[in-house]
């Protein structure tokens, strides 16, 4: 599935190989560290996966548990602890998400570092734990 959308995010194994991987991309992205709580937010009320080839939001424990039950997932709070603790089935947990679909961020952001290319440097590639105040923006 193609990533070429504005505001669409994933979750990334933040390890330095990934770090190491993103940065010739950080022009065009915004990574960092996020919280529990947030995890939490975007697996509970905005993740999607694909079903019977149709994109369908994940709203209850049975989705999880037909998708992920054979690896000891078996409801959104199992699987929101396994993306977050990076666990043995991490994988298998992030690799059934659609891409999250966010919103512009609040306080005119794109205008602002549109203007010119070292505004947009600036403002993205490695937040490290300022992804979480950026995320708060966009939810």
């Amino acid at each position: 599935m193609g990533l070429n959308k504005k505001y669409n995010a994933v979750f990334v194994k933040l390890d330095e190989a990934g770090i190491t991987s993103l940065k010739p991309l950080d022009a065009y992205l915004a990574y960092g560290y996020i919280s529990k709580k947030s995890v939490e937010e975007l697996v509970h009320r905005r993740a999607f996966i694909i079903n019977e080839g149709v994109r369908t939001a994940l709203r209850d424990n049975v989705m999880v548990e037909n998708k992920l039950g054979k690896k000891g997932i078996i409801c959104l709070d199992d699987m929101s602890h396994e993306i977050f603790s990076l666990g043995d089935e991490y994988n298998a947990a992030k690799n059934i998400l659609c891409p999250f679909k966010l919103s512009a961020p609040v306080g005119g952001y794109e205008k602002k570092i549109l203007k010119k290319h070292d505004d947009v440097e600036s403002k993205a590639g490695f937040l490290g734990k300022d992804m979480e105040d950026f995320l708060a923006k966009i939810l």
